[in-house]
Parts: structure tokens; sequence; C-alpha cells
């Protein structure tokens, strides 16, 4: 594998995913007040209609409006978010009706798409607000009243706004909105906006009627003045019902940061080290106190990127503020690449250029465009993925600079735009980008192996099914691949973990939870089908009425002979998804044994079959070879020489010494070996802070399932998946070392676009200090993934 994301080949530039293409999106901002508003001269359909949006929410978006009408505090209508929930709210002389999701959309990361449908006159409160995110419509809600079948404020013959609640001048937006339709007469599902492609929802043509107040918003105007088809708030829908803007500037309009090119912007759920950070106008700029710092979105492990940053204040005569890049998994907690620290010569007004070589492992600043300073070599701090980064000193006071990832060269009209893109026609850059350095876009992402364009998914490969058993036996079907490896788990019942695996063969038992030694029960799983599996009438793995999760992982579909060890192995091996499963025999002496992968695992389990013993781990956050922990237990990190014999995996085989845990002589063992694969798995740690305000993961994906487990101390190991939890925050987990029911303490974790985020401030997943191991899959690559 090379490149970002894991590629084999370095595609840059569109890929052709989208069959209908996002071109500009808009800039709210509320430290501006920008909004948009319009007076319909009469009214349209009060009771029925559809709001349509793709946003990328900024770190502002809390509770706010995307679009309103009405006259007063007891007579409004209003679709917008309310702490973090989807919100629609009607209120008719002091009647006042709300539905709020349970669902909350905290990912800054990534657009999401974002339907409210509405008809007031339908006979149950269900179909009167429909309420969609990414396609799904939504079913759970916090706050649920019956919604009168009373004209609303929304089309009536009055002024409506985008971005604000009118009436107030309150609830201004901090997001980038594309794409937005008001259809007016009809309640629409999301169908009509989107579709899904390889299990990314995608935007398409809309291409009904939009009644006599609809209207089409793209976005792709500049001009100012008078509304009209060429001004920022222009009605691409043919009604000509074109809004006039209030605070924003033609750098807010035509931005090329889209659902189908999502642009890097800093990063706010990426705490710093205090926690006091100010992110405004789009999350790019970013304003520092004392020892503060800021992260990008993006993560890149390949490939030549380019961005620039304008110091625009500075509390500090000394300019105490650095710019660079950082390590994506311990950003705060490395020492990190950076120019300007203390810099006289990086002044108010000067715009540094950064040019970061990945692969060459170099980073070049210039200053108004004249080189001034290169460094290199960054994999000796431990960096495999960079992000960029912002920093203060010490009694800076207040230092503000601003990002331009390609999104806007004026700086938020802070300078002249200058509108130089990078070779591969992307971005809006001040300066022109050195030759093969390209903007931080989804456009040059580099294609994952496992894509979405080649007509993958990661779902072919790993997947999650949630099923109801009952108690008899039943065919388990929902995959799109036959499985190699099952694991199940009762959610409703203490019973055991039961994982099993075609090398072993069906009916064949071990359990994560135990030192058992493998067992025959014919009636557990009882065959590997073409799309899932079928199970008996055990009642680990099928109990009457019982909620059961199996996570499944495809190897080879077959087995093969390998000899690249000491000793040899039986392997069933998918090197595209970096999975093999490895039975080998003890020797009772220090050996190597061939897991075929072809690449060195990041993560390695091995369980004694025939006899008792406990599972022991080997991960590459632990370290080097004499580092391993127990599966089966909530034990801290353990040093022993006999395990692995004191050697980490290579590309070709895994090293086992002479403890009885995974070489004692004529035992037999199974080992499950993972590589890492860009966009589709990663196997890396983080470091707690000990606050609710947790450590965010850059995985560089949106994760489908995630494993943790602290390393410095115990602790039990956490599982979570987006099948338990289809929403945020993600609150319902299992453990693999016990037999418990499934866990619901609440707010957990955060599943996002590129990463995942905790909490929680418990020891078990967050201690100040606290060193964490992970392993994690993927829905769908950060290149083509919605906010979640």
């Amino acid at each position: 594998m090379s490149g970002m994301f894991g590629a084999s080949n370095f595609f840059f530039g569109d890929t052709g995913f989208y069959p209908y293409e996002i071109n500009s999106s808009c800039r709210f901002n509320s430290d501006q007040s920008s909004c948009m508003e319009k007076t319909f001269s009469g009214a349209g359909n009060r009771k029925v209609f559809t709001f349509s949006t793709w946003t990328k929410l900024n770190s502002g978006a809390n509770s706010v409006s995307f679009f309103t009408a009405g006259a007063d505090a007891e007579n409004k209508t209003e679709i917008g978010l309310q702490s973090k929930a989807l919100r629609f709210e009607n209120e008719v002389s002091n009647d006042r009706d709300l539905k709020d999701t349970t669902a909350l959309l905290r990912d800054v990361s990534q657009f999401y798409h974002l339907v409210f449908a509405i008809d007031l006159t339908q006979s149950t409160n269900n179909d009167k607000v429909k309420m969609y995110i990414n396609g799904t419509l939504q079913t759970d809600f916090s706050t649920d009243n019956t919604f009168a079948n009373v004209d609303s404020n929304i089309n009536a013959a009055s002024t409506h706004y985008i971005g604000k609640r009118g009436f107030s001048n309150t609830r201004y937006l901090d997001a980038y909105m594309a794409e937005t339709h008001f259809i007016d007469g009809t309640q629409l599902t999301a169908d009509s906006f989107g579709e899904t492609k390889q299990g990314v929802w995608i935007p398409k043509s809309y291409t009904g009627s939009y009644g006599t107040n609809g209207f089409y918003l793209k976005f792709n105007q500049t001009g100012s003045g008078t509304p009209s088809a060429s001004t920022r708030g222009a009605d691409s829908s043919g009604n000509g019902h074109h809004f006039t803007t209030s605070a924003v500037n033609a750098a807010d309009t035509n931005l090329p940061d889209t659902p189908t090119n999502n642009f890097c912007t800093m990063n706010p759920i990426a705490p710093s080290n205090t926690g006091t950070a100010d992110f405004s106008i789009g999350d790019t700029k970013i304003t520092l106190a004392d020892n503060e710092e800021a992260f990008g979105t993006f993560g890149v492990s390949s490939g030549k990127w380019y961005y620039e940053v304008l110091h625009i204040s500075s509390a500090s005569s000394n300019n105490k503020i650095a710019i660079g890049i950082a390590d994506a998994d311990n950003p705060s907690n490395n020492e990190q690449v950076n120019f300007g620290h203390q810099a006289t010569t990086w002044g108010v007004g000067d715009i540094i250029s950064v040019a970061v070589d990945v692969d060459a492992e170099t980073i070049t600043f210039r200053k108004n465009n004249t080189a001034i300073e290169t460094d290199t070599d960054w994999s000796s701090k431990g960096f495999t993925t960079i992000v960029p980064f912002l920093t203060s000193a010490n009694s800076a006071g207040n230092e503000v600079a601003m990002f331009n990832f390609g999104s806007d060269s004026s700086f938020n009209t802070n300078k002249t735009p200058q509108n130089n893109s990078d070779e591969n026609g992307h971005g809006d850059f001040f300066y022109t980008p050195p030759s093969g350095f390209l903007a931080m876009c989804a456009a040059n992402l580099a294609e994952p192996s496992i894509s979405p364009l080649n007509g993958e998914k990661p779902a072919d490969y790993f997947d999650t099914i949630v099923f109801t058993g009952n108690g008899s036996s039943q065919n388990v079907s929902g995959l799109s691949f036959q499985p190699d490896w099952v694991w199940l788990k009762s959610r409703s019942s203490a019973n055991k973990h039961k994982l099993y695996d075609a090398v072993r063969g069906v009916e064949k038992t071990i359990s994560s939870s135990g030192t058992s030694a493998e067992s025959t029960e014919s009636t557990t799983l009882t065959e590997f089908r073409s799309d899932g599996f079928a199970v008996g009438s055990n009642d680990a793995v099928n109990k009457n009425s019982d909620s059961i999760v199996s996570w499944s992982w495809l190897a080879g579909n077959s087995t093969a002979s390998n000899s690249d060890g000491s000793t040899s192995s039986t392997v069933s091996v998918n090197q595209e998804a970096g999975f093999s499963i490895v039975s080998y025999t003890g020797t009772g002496s220090n050996a190597t044994v061939g897991h075929g992968l072809g690449v060195s695992p990041k993560w390695v389990i091995v369980k004694k079959r025939n006899g008792t013993g406990d599972w022991v781990v080997w991960h590459q956050g632990l370290g080097d070879g004499t580092k391993y922990m127990i599966w089966d237990t909530d034990q801290a990190v353990l040093t022993a020489s006999n395990i692995w014999n004191s050697t980490a995996p290579t590309s070709s085989v895994f090293t086992v010494g002479t403890h009885t845990t995974t070489n004692n002589s004529s035992d037999t063992y199974i080992a499950y070996c993972f590589a890492e694969i860009e966009g589709y798995s990663r196997f890396r740690s983080y470091t707690g802070n000990g606050s609710t305000d947790g450590p965010f993961a850059f995985t560089g994906f949106r994760p489908a399932w995630v494993i943790f487990k602290r390393s410095d101390s115990t602790g039990s190991w956490f599982i979570a998946d987006i099948k338990r939890d289809v929403i945020n925050p993600v609150g319902k987990y299992l453990f693999a070392d016990l037999n418990n029911t499934e866990n619901t303490a609440g707010d957990r974790a955060d599943f996002l676009s590129n990463g995942f985020k905790t909490l929680l401030s418990n020891t078990n997943q967050n201690a100040n200090g606290g060193t964490y191991i992970y392993m994690a899959f993927a829905e769908q690559p950060f290149k083509y993934a919605n906010a979640r």
C-alpha cells in the first residue's frame, strides 16, 4: 500500500464518483451576524412544505437557525438546531409545538444533508414532521409534541430569514450551507435531493416543482446591491425569490468547500491544552490565548500539500505564535514541527505559506512568498500522520491567525483575493502553490484501496448485524460477503462471547471473555453462508427474544499452507483488507509463524485451542515485542521476553517465544492478524485528558466499530459499533473480557467523519495522562464520508 489513505495508485483530482457535483457554498458567521432575508409578497402553503440543505457545521453551531419566519416570540416557526439536535418548532399565539431529534450533530469536518418535510394536515404526528439526516428518516426524539393542524409562520406573506431568528436577531448560524431548496406545498422525502451510492449518501439534482414561494439557493453568486440573479442571495428556482444579504460578504459566497469536495478547516473538537481557543469564520480564524493549540481536520500520511496562514493580530510585541504540523495521533503530547514561535519576523499582516512534502519529510515556510525556513525529519519524532497546527506561547495574550486551505484567498476580505488554484484546478490561494503541492481537499486525496469509486465499501470486508434470537435455529443474513470470522454476543443476557472462524470450522467455539479451550457445540454457529451465517438453539448465540450482535470479517474464504516461518501455518488471508486467520502448532522453542499479509501486522491476537490459556495481544501502540496485553482480563500492559520472543512482527511472520500461551510444544493455536489499511482500519493509541471534552482520535475514516482499552492501567475492553448506536452520541458498550449484558451508560463518545471523540472523564476511557490503545474499522473513508 502507498499514498494517503492506502492508495495503491496516486490518483489526484476529481474522481468522477459524484454524478451530480455541488460547486459552491456560503459561509455564515455568527461573529459577523451574517444572514439572508426575503419578504414574500403573498402567502404560500403554510402547512405543507419541505426544506433541504447541505451543511458543514462550525464550532458555534449549537442552537442556531437555518430557516425561520415569525413576528415575535409567541408567533414563530423555526428550522434549526437546539443544543446540536435537529429542531422543528411551530408556535402560534403562544401555543408552541416542538420536535427535537435524539441524534446530535457534532461533526464539524464534513457535510450533513438535512431535510425537514412538513405536512401539518396529516393525521399522525410522525407524518406531520419528518426530519432526515443523510437520507435517513429520524425516528427517535428527545422532544416530540403533538403538532396542531394550524398555519405555520413559514410561507406567510412576511419576512423569512436564513441564518438567524429574525424577530430577535439571535441564533445566528455558524456553518457552510450549500444546495439549499425550499419546496412550497409538497412534503417530500430525502430521496428527492439525494441517493445512496456504495453506502455513501450523495446529492442529486432536484427536478420537481418549487411551488409559489419555493426557492433554490446555489450560493454561486458574489454580486451585491438590489437582490437579483447575480447577487449573493440569488434564487435559481426560476421563481425569482432572491434574498437580501446582511453581513454576507463576497468572500463568504461561491466557496469551493462543498459536499462533493470537502476542504480542510481547523478542528474545534480536537481540544488544545487548556481548551479555550476560539474558532470562527468557518473554523478558519483562530484566536489563541496563552499556550493554546489548534489542529486541522485533515490528516495526511503521504503526498504534497499546501496551505496559507495570515497573522491578523497580536497582543504581544513578540508575535508569540507558530504554525506547522503535529502528530495526528497525539497532537498535544508530541514535539511539533513549526515556524514563527516568538519570531518577530512574522508580523501582523504577513502571510506564511506552508508546503509539506510528507514523503520527503520536508516542510518549507515562505513569508509573503519568500522562502525563510525549511525543516525536515519528523518520523524521528514518531509522526506517521500529520495535521496542520497552530500554537501560541506563554504570555502570548490573544494571537489571531486565519488559515486558507484553498477556500478563500481574501482571508475573509483581509486581503485582495488573488484566485490561484493548485495544478489540479482546486482551491483559491493568495499565492500560486509550488509545483506538485495541492490543496487539502477531498478531490485531491488519493483513492483508498477499498473505495466506493471502485465499487467497494468497507462493509464488503467487515460488518455488524443485530438480530433477535428465536431459541431454535435461523439463518442470519445481511452481509455482502461470506464471513471467515464471526463474533457473537447476546446484548440482553450475561452469556459468553462466542467466536468462530472458517479455519477451525463451524461449531468450534472459543470465548474472548474466558480462558477455556476450544469446544465443539453443535447448536451454535452451524454454517458460514454467502451473506451471513446460521445458528442453532444455543442460548449464547440465539436465545429466544434476546437481542444479539454479530461482528464479521472477510478473510480468504479458503485456506493455504504458509511456510514463511520456521514452523508452518495454515492461513486464510485477505491482503486488501489486511486480515488473516492463522492456525499453527506450538514447538516449545522460539519460532516464527507466517501470517500471509505481505505487510507488518499492527494487531495480533493469539489463543491456545486445545487447552486453557489467556488470549494474548500485541498492538503497535504497546511498543516493541516485549509488551503484551491479555484480552480476557482488564490488566494493564505486561512485559515478558517469552511471549513474542522480544520481537515485533515483520511483513511475513510474527514471532513466538516459549510461553505456553503462544507456543507450548504440540499445542494448537489460532491467531487473528491485522495490518493497517488506511481509510479502512487503524490501530493506534490516544492520551486521555480527564475531561468531558475528551481527546479526538483521528482515524482517516468514519468508524463502524471501535474497541479500546487502557494500556497503562486496568480497564475493560470497550466495544462500540454503529449498528447498536445508529446515531451520536455512542453509549452502548459491550466488553470483550466480560460476559456482562450491554452497558448503556450514556454519552461516551461520538463517531465522526474522520475519527472518534471521547466524552467521559472516567478512568476506563479518559483518565488524565492515561494511555489507551484502540482498534477501529471503517464505515466509509474520510474522502467520501458524510458527517455523522
